[in-house]
């Protein structure tokens, strides 16, 4: 089984945060529930750049109105963040 076929079976894509199927190293974490807090972001944000830097080497964020995409140049990054934050 590779990644991908593994991504599929565990974390069907829709609305709900989880990597977007059509590349999986973007995982998406919506604003709302728990998440919905400046500490909670705080945390996420600061956790990612202790873990893989400043973006732009290992990942880049992209924020909008209803989510964030967390872009990863690596599949396992991108896993091991998905494993952290959803």
């Amino acid at each position: 089984m590779n990644f991908n076929s593994m991504m599929i079976e565990m974390l069907p894509y829709s609305h709900l945060d989880g990597v977007d199927m059509t590349d999986p190293r973007t995982v998406r974490l919506h604003w709302e529930g728990d998440r919905n807090t400046d500490a909670i972001w705080n945390e996420i944000c600061i956790w990612a750049i202790e873990q893989f830097g400043l973006p732009g080497q290992k990942f880049t964020w992209h924020p909008t109105e209803d989510f964030m995409d967390f872009k990863f140049e690596d599949e396992r990054d991108a896993l091991v963040f998905l494993l952290r934050w959803s």
